[in-house]
């Protein structure tokens, strides 16, 4: 992002042609990350979705299946089979872009607390300069802040159908089933109500709280940098 920015203020207010240059060299290099991160943020979203619409078809079968009296012990064992696979194919998400993701978390809260700090102690009216990178620095870390809120979302949607699952299995009636249906049956609940399944990336879980979370680390840095920055 900082080169973008360099080069974008070096074209403005660049006075010669090899500052140009230089210039469209810095923003070709910056937008060409930026659409890698893009594509990447795309691919986790649809894996994302993908997971969403499995537990949905789940949870449609299961209705169907309880609709239609067709319930049996086999028949629940393949419920918490499917519910099974639908959850390990979470966690291999998150093990594939454990990394990346852990990195992009850091990135937020390193670029949020620089825009702060920056803001505080950097006077916009200082140059025209200052103003413009004020501007492209707020609407980078507002960006950050926007993907990490749309891939928690997403994350969260994964957890609430799921839940819908449990609900739905609590819902039923077993008074007219056997004991081991009912046995079987309590077995996929409980492996729902047990441990949900979350995005988590070890460290961080993508969740409601992890916005506050990066907040609060941005707060902590903010006050410690601007202790270092008046000694």
């Amino acid at each position: 992002m900082i080169p973008f920015v360099s080069g974008v203020l070096s074209i403005i207010y660049g006075a010669n042609f090899a500052d140009f240059q230089d210039a469209v060299f810095f923003i070709t290099i910056t937008s060409r990350v930026a659409l890698v991160e893009f594509i990447e943020d795309v691919k986790n979203i649809v894996g994302y979705q993908m997971l969403v619409e499995r537990f949905r078809q789940i949870r449609h079968g299961i209705a169907i299946d309880t609709s239609h009296g067709n319930v049996s012990e086999g028949r629940i064992k393949k419920w918490t089979t499917l519910i099974q696979m639908a959850r390990d194919q979470t966690r291999i998400l998150a093990e594939s872009q454990k990394s990346r993701e852990l990195f992009f978390v850091l990135r937020c809260i390193v670029f949020v607390t620089l825009f702060l700090f920056i803001l505080l102690n950097l006077p916009y009216n200082v140059h025209p300069v200052v103003f413009v990178f004020h501007i492209v620095w707020g609407i980078f870390s507002f960006m950050q802040l926007a993907r990490l809120l749309l891939k928690t979302w997403m994350a969260e949607t994964i957890t609430s159908e799921e839940s819908k699952i449990e609900k739905d299995i609590i819902c039923i009636d077993t008074s007219r089933w056997d004991s081991s249906s009912s046995l079987q049956l309590k077995a996929a609940h409980d492996l729902i109500a047990q441990n949900p399944t979350q995005i988590s990336y070890g460290y961080v879980t993508f969740n409601k709280g992890v916005l506050k979370s990066v907040f609060n680390q941005v707060v902590t840095y903010l006050i410690v940098i601007m202790q270092l920055v008046e000694k």
